[in-house]
């Protein structure tokens, strides 16, 4: 044997040796002497989500209504709460997790792999604001306040002839400490259309989106043309989905959206039309077909918007919460 092979041997020795330790086991991969051995393709798995409140001034775990799917669409588990583990998951699986109810909202997080029989996943929810704790705010084409309405179902009174267009503001505040509203759309009708022809949201942030039939079923509350208290509109007329998915309103946030009134060949008098508008919130729903899909309404043969998220006050958006309804004299 020459000089060469011997030098060769002691290297591969001497690389054994770095690799397995004097005891011929290689070294512990958690650093707590335990040997992590993969389990198999298909073992079974138990996968454990732990979703914390974003919105909490301290790390606090939540109770949110969780969907988990694998990527090829199979559903494991729908509408249970993410404190509940997921038992039908194997090792090899690929997951998507996504939720949300009426009390918070969770980030979806897609591409979870499952490679062990035990897996812990943490997750992001956050404390829906209170529709209670919005402010609703309208705006002249100047930015000027708008004056208040002096009856019910009127939080503004705005006085145009006819065939007028006019642009206005509505600006929507987040004021509920602690919270997060996770705005998907805004929602627009008009009334007495000889004297409002159409109400629409000119917001380039914004885009016609489907009029879920709940919106369009809804009677909304709104000033009687004669002057003698309320009546009913039945359904709004568009709706307006914001084009990036969605926008977030921390608290103390606030979002400003443009406008347009259309008043009819009648000239408006004593208040007899108007418009109004709903801020309404995205979240994850289970549809018709069983999947978990982002929207701001439910996709199913009801398509609720009050099933997504907060439950809105679709037929009453009077009171400068969430909505807004304004009279034209």
């Amino acid at each position: 044997m020459d000089n060469k092979q011997i030098i060769n041997g002691l290297l591969i020795l001497g690389v054994a040796y770095f690799m397995f330790g004097q005891g011929g086991q290689a070294p512990p991969a958690d650093g707590g002497g335990t040997i992590i051995v993969d389990n198999n393709i298909g073992d079974a798995a138990t996968v454990t989500t732990n979703v914390y409140d974003a919105q909490a001034n301290s790390q606090t775990e939540i109770a949110v209504t969780l969907y988990a799917y694998l990527t090829s669409g199979v559903k494991l588990v729908n509408g249970v709460a993410s404190t509940t583990d997921i038992s039908t998951a194997v090792v090899g699986d690929t997951l998507l997790l996504s939720g949300g109810d009426a009390t918070y909202y969770m980030d979806e997080k897609t591409g979870v792999s499952v490679s062990k029989g035990t897996q812990v996943v943490d997750m992001v929810g956050h404390t829906a604001a209170a529709e209670t704790s919005l402010a609703v705010t309208g705006y002249d084409s100047d930015m000027n306040t708008l004056t208040a309405g002096g009856v019910a179902q009127c939080d503004y009174n705005v006085t145009l002839g006819a065939d007028a267009d006019k642009t206005y503001y509505f600006k929507l505040a987040n004021q509920d400490a602690d919270s997060l509203f996770r705005g998907g759309a805004i929602c627009t009708f008009s009334y007495n259309s000889t004297s409002a022809e159409d109400f629409t949201v000119i917001d380039s942030r914004f885009e016609k989106a489907t009029l879920p039939k709940q919106m369009d079923d809804s009677g909304i509350t709104v000033y009687r043309s004669d002057g003698g208290g309320t009546t009913t509109k039945t359904g709004y007329d568009y709706c307006y989905k914001f084009k990036e998915k969605m926008y977030d309103l921390s608290e103390w946030q606030e979002i400003t959206v443009k406008t347009l009134f259309e008043s009819g060949s009648t000239d408006p008098v004593n208040g007899n039309s108007g418009f109004g508008l709903l801020f309404v919130d995205a979240g994850y729903a289970q549809s018709l077909s069983g999947e978990s899909i982002f929207d701001f309404y439910r996709h199913d043969d009801n398509e609720r918007v009050t099933e997504v998220g907060i439950s809105d006050t679709r037929t009453d958006p009077e009171g400068l919460t969430s909505g807004a309804i304004v009279c034209v004299e």
